[in-house]
């Protein structure tokens, strides 16, 4: 904690002081050369030229887990301030809206879609976003991307000219929420590539068109700057965006609300339940809950004994203590799932309709334990759980407490991002159980189910193991109908996710609202979009 305090105090106007809000990062002298520093909002008009502004954000986890955007498939929290898409996804209407595209259109069969681009963007290179650089972004994505699956319906790229892409399908697909996904789908520059080779993802450089650059970065901190030749200008509020942005980890939550309280970070990423009453005390901080895409789970390993006992598992997942988990580790900001489509995308309502949520029935529990291979209990499970998820981890507690009535134990261990996913696929899973946030890579109906429970060769995601051929089929027709019968398609998923349901493989434990808290003299700031998991805009933020 003393490390993480030492960096905590608001900037002055000297070099020094830009050291001591970004200590660790030697870069930062480059900025400060010339210009003093302004302590974050407050420049005013008079003397912004002569002063930079910098937005402190405070993470729970590591601000990334690789800064190429291909390959980064936790937050999209740098990506998103440094890269652009063709298209955006609005979760308040549901609809595909334009970034780096202006517009789009589909053929009728759903086997041809074509994007036109701005003309006039330029990459931070100094080069052109065009047709190449898109097409040459998209064939990464395709090889190389964590979210590559999304690209399976693409069979070829074609550049008709310089602002035009048309992207040629093996079978239908809604390819404007493709391009629209929170990984996979960002422009990158073929021409850094080309100049940087190796080192275009390092720190100090990047291939984005974004509205900052990638200055530096440690495992826990990065430091973006603005890019001032960005297309979107940097007129009315932008004048006023901050000059610089800081992503810095703050695993602990105490150490998160004292920087939120000094003014040492401007927004962080949530504060521990107990905090939050003593923050909203203060008429400086506002709570920004928002509905998220981030589902809780807990995924259980049915190909390793015990858990490949069905009647086990439905004690498992009677026991669990849906709305106290929700209520002590979430302090409510969280709902209990009725099924794997989250809030803001097509097909959560009818869901909702159709399904009834979980809850705790101990009764119930003792009864499917009874019908199992172990109705005495006296079974050790091993639950992983991310590293520095403090609340899931307060959520796995009172797992083992419930299951201590019946006599099983729960074993949990927290494992780093970086390892817990390579841990827990084949062909040796070290866990029983996952304890994990999923969250899709765009706003598809069938997104989580399809990519938690589809057969898959090799398996990347199918951390439970549990396949069936039904369901299997049910994803192909529901990936078929989703161009142009979206409606169709998310029946399919739901006729799936009746099968999956009884199977019990999994815990749907929340569906989790984001829950940061920011300083109210950073306007703009309205929370994370769905699409955008603990994520802030610098662009469309600015100082009062």
């Amino acid at each position: 904690m003393t490390g993480e305090k030492a960096g905590v105090r608001r900037a002055v106007c000297d070099r020094r002081a830009w050291h001591s809000v970004l200590a660790g990062i030697a870069v930062f002298v480059v900025l400060a050369v010339g210009a003093g520093l302004a302590g974050c909002g407050s420049s005013s008009d008079s003397n912004a030229k002569a002063e930079k502004s910098v937005a402190v954000f405070g993470t729970e986890l590591a601000p990334y887990s690789s800064l190429d955007p291909v390959k980064e498939g936790v937050y999209p929290t740098v990506e998103a301030n440094v890269y652009e898409k063709l298209t955006d996804y609005d979760a308040e209407t549901g609809k595909v809206i334009p970034q780096l595209a202006t517009s789009w259109e589909v053929s009728d069969d759903g086997m041809t879609w074509t994007f036109h681009l701005k003309e006039g963007v330029k990459f931070h290179d100094g080069s052109e976003v065009d047709s190449k650089a898109v097409k040459f972004s998209f064939t990464r994505s395709q090889t190389g991307s964590a979210s590559g699956y999304t690209w399976k319906p693409v069979e070829s790229i074609e550049t008709p000219d310089k602002y035009t892409v048309q992207l040629s399908l093996k079978y239908p697909a809604a390819m404007d929420l493709v391009t629209a996904a929170s990984y996979g789908a960002y422009i990158t520059s073929p021409t850094a590539f080309e100049t940087y080779g190796d080192k275009v993802f390092e720190a100090g450089y990047d291939a984005g068109s974004g509205p900052y650059t990638l200055k530096s970065a440690s495992l826990t901190e990065v430091l973006l700057e603005r890019f001032p030749d960005y297309w979107g200008g940097w007129a009315d509020t932008h004048a006023r965006a901050p000059d610089a942005a800081v992503i810095r980890q703050m695993a602990e939550p105490a150490v998160r609300s004292e920087n939120l309280e000094q003014d040492a970070a401007q927004v962080i990423q949530s504060a521990a339940v107990t905090d939050l009453p003593r923050l909203l005390e203060d008429p400086s901080l506002k709570l920004h809950n928002n509905p998220g895409w981030v589902a809780l789970v807990l995924i259980f390993n049915t190909k390793k004994e015990p858990l490949t006992d069905i009647h086990l598992r439905e004690a498992l997942w009677y026991a669990y203590p849906y709305q106290q988990a929700i209520d002590l580790a979430y302090g409510g900001y969280a709902e209990i799932p009725a099924g794997t489509i989250l809030p803001g995308i097509d097909g959560y309502t009818q869901q909702n309709e159709r399904f009834t949520a979980p809850a705790q029935d101990m009764e119930k529990a003792r009864a499917a334990l009874a019908q199992s291979k172990y109705p005495d209990g006296g079974v050790t499970l091993k639950c992983h759980v991310v590293a520095g998820d403090d609340k899931a981890a307060k959520c796995c507690e009172l797992f083992k407490a419930a299951l201590s009535e019946l006599n099983i134990t729960l074993n949990i261990q927290a494992v780093s991002t970086s390892v817990i996913y390579t841990q827990a696929v084949e062909p040796n899973p070290k866990q029983d159980i996952l304890c994990t946030q999923w969250t899709p890579s765009y706003g598809s109906a069938k997104d989580v189910a399809e990519n938690m429970f589809r057969s898959q060769d090799p398996n990347a995601w199918n951390l439970s193991y549990w396949t069936s051929p039904e369901t299997d089929k049910l994803f192909d027709e529901a990936i078929l109908l989703e161009a142009s019968q979206r409606d169709a398609s998310i029946e399919k998923i739901l006729e799936a996710w009746a099968i999956i349901e009884p199977q019990k493989t999994t815990i749907f434990a929340g569906n989790l609202q984001s829950t940061p808290v920011a300083r109210t003299s950073l306007k703009g700031f309205e929370g994370f979009a769905p699409s955008k998991l603990a994520t802030v805009l610098f662009y469309d933020t600015w100082f009062e």
